[in-house]
């Protein structure tokens, strides 16, 4: 963790979502089936989407009209708690 102005308290912190097979696989269903809540199926698409840098955060941004602060949240949730509080 870098701090890059004292002042703002601004983080340069970067997480990676790097899902395996089987959590890949869990959020490719609960998204194809669409009958889990919207705000879980907003979150496992923005993990599927972040899976190993495959979009940045600008383009998951645009494509699932969230705020880059929500994918930040995501990223960090699912690092640091694991998928099921990620999701939930």
């Amino acid at each position: 963790m870098t701090v890059i102005n004292r002042q703002d308290c601004v983080m340069d912190i970067k997480y990676r979502a790097g899902l395996v097979d089987e959590e890949h696989d869990y959020l490719l269903a609960l998204t194809g089936k669409g009958n889990a809540p919207a705000r879980c199926l907003k979150r496992a698409n923005i993990l599927l989407m972040s899976d190993n840098g495959q979009y940045q955060d600008q383009q998951v941004s645009a494509s699932l009209n969230v705020v880059s602060v929500t994918i930040y949240r995501m990223k960090k949730w699912f690092v640091e708690e694991g998928l099921a509080a990620a999701l939930k």
